[in-house]
């Protein structure tokens, strides 16, 4: 009799991606969502507040826009109040434990702070959507204990408003 560690079919060992992993491990966490109309050259802000015991591994996973060039910046040490709290969901469903990060969405920006990542979204032509994001774990950044961050969404563009769409993917490691 083969374990749970062996494939089904071809008998061989069962690996899978680290990401994977932690989404069974019930550490993995998610925030979706929309933004309001952003008009031109305006923004909208995502600010979050890191754990003081919970190292956080930050991965945008998806960012799309209905109809302008979107730019997205993730900065360190910003200085946000207010929004609307939102609570992270976890990746596994069937064994959820809580995010020890809090987040904001339409929060309102005093200081940006130093820009850690650049992220670009765009709609080209009529009906023409592109999103961008970032591959996974080559692009991981682990933030700093206790600290403030901006994820900042502007439509860089000069004439039509623009709604964003985002899905922003990170781990949490136990710290300090």
């Amino acid at each position: 009799m083969l374990s749970l560690a062996h494939e089904h079919v071809t008998k061989f060992i069962t690996t899978i991606s680290s990401d994977h992993a932690y989404i069974h491990d019930s550490i993995a966490f998610t925030i979706s969502g929309k933004t309001t109309s952003i008009a031109a050259a305006g923004t909208y802000v995502i600010s979050f507040i890191t754990p003081a015991t919970k190292y956080i591994h930050w991965r945008p996973a998806f960012i799309g826009s209905s109809a302008n060039i979107l730019e997205a910046r993730l900065s360190e040490s910003a200085v946000c109040s207010g929004g609307d709290s939102v609570t992270p969901y976890n990746r596994n469903r069937a064994k959820p434990r809580t995010s020890g990060m809090r987040a904001y969405t339409a929060a309102s920006e005093t200081t940006e702070g130093a820009i850690l990542d650049y992220y670009i979204a765009g709609a080209s032509g009529a009906g023409i959507n592109k999103t961008g994001g970032v591959a996974g774990a080559d692009e991981e950044l682990v933030l700093k204990l206790d600290t403030m961050y901006e994820f900042r969404i502007e439509n860089i563009g000069t004439v039509t408003a623009t709604i964003g769409y985002y899905r922003l993917f990170w781990y949490e490691e136990d710290g300090a």
